[in-house]
């Protein structure tokens, strides 16, 4: 049976319930207010206190310290069959604000719950942190974990029958405006409250007193972190079919907010982390929340700055790059995934004079960061931006002390993979290089390959001086066609006479020399293929490219941006050509062999489409085809009905036209909309996709 709160382990000399127990620790304070202001918070929950840390330094891990962690470890096992138990850091330690230390995930063994507690108390007393000093009381929290791997009814129906979509997790903090003084930020992924540390995540403002929500965020977030045991944690993809969708309903953001304005009414600085579980959502913690100024991170004095590398840190094997008289470190997400500081103090106390941390995530998210800060290294947050390793930088701060940190190279992301879909997906490289990603990464047949970035491209215009003139057609009068003409013509022509720069075309090669591909195809991916707006057909491609005249037949693509049709349209839409995106796709050429069909699919409410001709598309695109089978599917009855145009003698099975339906409406259900399709159907590896965009 479960004990009541607040009421003792018979026996137990070392572990009390936690409202017994009496600490400065803001932890232990804020685990009692979770009872206090009525929170729904995992239970039992005991306090191992200073008294064990105290008899373990004395005389270690002995049977009698053994015996009470295990019965406390058999107490939460017992009333949670289906959890396993967790231990997290309760110090308090004179002169450090909220000091770090390990944590745990699921824990299903009583001797490896044993070895984590003791885990605890090395790290406390290790030589270049020892947190036991006078005053200080050495405390830890024992409680069931709470499991985000279970599937969710209210989102399931989307769901595979392999397919599990964690429980929703992360924190809120108070994010006060004029006129809505209880307005909370709600930061959430799918998986526990610290896989917002490391993985994209949504953010919501909202005023829980209004039951409103102001503003939402919604990242891709196409993989989380997700506990195995002790401090472990494992990368886990998310559905496809869920990763751009809100981690959190309309409904339970404003329930986590109206949890959180309990603690807020009362504790206005606080920073709330949650997990939701099947009855609600479940608080896990409320810590200190000052509202931080960044600037106190960066210790950097007006005009001094420091040019370096960067070397990236993901993981302990990384800290030996760390040397010299001063280093540019970056911990990327994939140093946070062990949930422990070990690799952390290592950096900060490496023998460097002068370290700056360049840290993926925010400043609500950077907990594992005030090692570093603690050891008087400046930190500067990055958010999702990610850096690569050897990366040349420059920091510097601005007139108001805050940090700036310049690539050198200004080419330092000119290609982007197909695989890296978080990043194509904010537009990067045009949408329909995201597009052609974003199916891949579905598992939809799309020739791999890369993006490269529209600022790449606009650094080449730049550097060529071909912007100076791409301005003029900002403000150009549209009815003077002569004068646009001559423009547009200048600008192209100088595109194709001007070599891409160095240190772009020897990042493309260094793209292209990831594959093994023998030919090529270059596609524009501009600000065509939008929702509200279509470009098809305006820009040049060019297939079969040998790898060694890519960056050669690219610059035909970015001139086809100038055409004196695309300007127009563009300006007549509201854009400015100066500030147009234009992004290139670079990926594998697949064959028109004797037997291709190239086909055109459109998709609306009542039927499919489908026009299909012998070889390329292309004909079909421009409508220039003359013989070729249109093939409609009535989406009511999902009858099929054929169409030979023109006298054509082709053949277009109907087995071909189920395995066509079936990846059309997986694109649809991936985009949520009616589509125009361009596809090749081949003798030898069925079904590729060329491009996608909305109707």
């Amino acid at each position: 049976m479960m004990p009541e709160r607040g009421e003792r382990l018979s026996s137990n000399e070392f572990v009390v319930p936690v409202l017994e127990y009496q600490s400065e620790s803001t932890r232990i304070k804020g685990f009692q207010e979770l009872f206090e202001f009525g929170l729904r918070a995992p239970e039992p929950m005991f306090v191992l206190g200073d008294k064990a840390f105290r008899y373990w330094l004395r005389e270690g891990m002995d049977d009698r310290l053994r015996f009470d962690i295990g019965t406390v470890f058999g107490e939460i096992k017992n009333n949670n069959v289906t959890r396993g138990a967790y231990v997290g850091r309760a110090f308090f330690v004179p002169g450090v604000n909220n000091p770090n230390g390990p944590r745990t995930a699921a824990i299903w063994d009583k001797e490896t719950y044993i070895n984590e507690v003791e885990k605890f108390w090395r790290f406390v007393t290790a030589p270049e942190r020892n947190y036991n000093v006078e005053g200080s009381d050495i405390a830890m929290i024992l409680h069931p974990f709470l499991h985000v791997m279970d599937k969710r009814p209210n989102y399931g129906e989307k769901l595979l029958a392999d397919e599990v979509l964690p429980w929703s997790g992360g924190y809120i903090v108070p994010a006060p405006v004029p006129d809505r003084p209880g307005q909370v930020k709600i930061r959430a992924t799918f998986g526990p409250d610290e896989a917002v540390q490391s993985c994209p995540s949504d953010e919501y403002l909202v005023d829980p007193e209004r039951g409103t929500i102001f503003s939402k965020t919604i990242l891709l977030k196409n993989y989380t972190y997700v506990p195995t045991e002790g401090n472990r944690y494992e990368e886990v993809e998310l559905p496809y079919l869920w990763q751009e969708e809100q981690a959190l309903t309309d409904l339970e953001v404003i329930e986590v907010a109206k949890e959180a304005g309990k603690v807020f009414s009362r504790r206005p600085n606080s920073r709330v982390e949650f997990i939701m579980q099947a009855e609600g959502p479940y608080i896990r913690e409320i810590a200190p929340y000052e509202n931080p100024d960044e600037k106190n991170l960066f210790m950097f004095t007006e005009g001094e700055e420091m040019t370096g590398k960067v070397i990236r840190i993901e993981s302990l094997k990384d800290v030996a790059k760390v040397k010299g008289k001063e280093a540019i470190v970056y911990f990327a997400p994939e140093a946070y995934r062990e949930r422990t500081t070990d690799l952390f103090a290592l950096v900060a106390y490496a023998p460097v004079k002068r370290i700056i941390a360049l840290a993926y995530g925010t400043i609500e998210t950077s907990h594992m960061m005030r090692i570093l800060n603690e050891a008087g290294r400046s930190i500067i947050l990055m958010g999702d931006r990610e850096l690569v390793e050897g990366e040349e930088v420059k920091i510097s701060r601005d007139a108001d002390g805050l940090p700036v940190m310049e690539y050198l190279n200004p080419y330092h992301e000119t290609v982007v993979l197909f695989r890296e879909v978080s990043k194509l997906v904010v537009d990067a490289a045009g949408k329909k290089v995201a597009r052609l990603a974003r199916m891949r990464q579905a598992g939809l047949p799309i020739p791999d390959g890369f993006g490269v970035t529209s600022e790449a491209v606009r650094n080449y215009l730049i550097e060529t001086g071909i912007h100076e003139e791409v301005l003029q057609l900002d403000t150009i009068n549209l009815n003077h066609k002569k004068r646009l003409e001559k423009i547009t013509d200048e600008i192209r022509e100088k595109i194709l006479n001007s070599p891409l720069p160095k240190e772009m075309e020897e990042r493309i090669n260094k793209g292209i020399s990831k594959f093994n591909f023998n030919q090529w195809a270059i596609r524009s991916s501009g600000s065509e293929d939008g929702e509200k707006q279509s470009l098809a057909g305006l820009y040049q491609s060019v297939v079969a490219v040998q790898p060694e005249r890519v960056t050669l037949e690219m610059r035909k693509t970015i001139a086809s941006y100038f055409s004196p049709a695309s300007i127009s349209i563009l300006r007549k839409m509201g854009q400015v050509p100066s500030r147009m995106t234009i992004g290139v796709g670079v990926h594998e050429y697949i064959p028109t062999f004797p037997g291709t069909l190239g086909a055109v699919v459109f998709t609306d409410r009542d039927k499919i489409l489908i026009e299909a001709t012998e070889g390329s598309p292309g004909e079909v695109v421009d409508g220039t085809a003359k013989e070729y089978i249109k093939t409609t599917i009535d989406r009511n009855s999902w009858e099929i009905i054929q169409e030979r145009i023109g006298g054509t003698k082709l053949i277009f099975p109907n087995q071909v036209v189920e395995e066509v339906k079936e990846v059309v409406l997986k694109i649809e259900q991936l985009f949520q909309s009616f589509q125009d399709i361009e596809l090749l159907v081949t003798p030898q590896g069925g079904i590729m996709i060329v491009q996608a965009r909305p109707r």
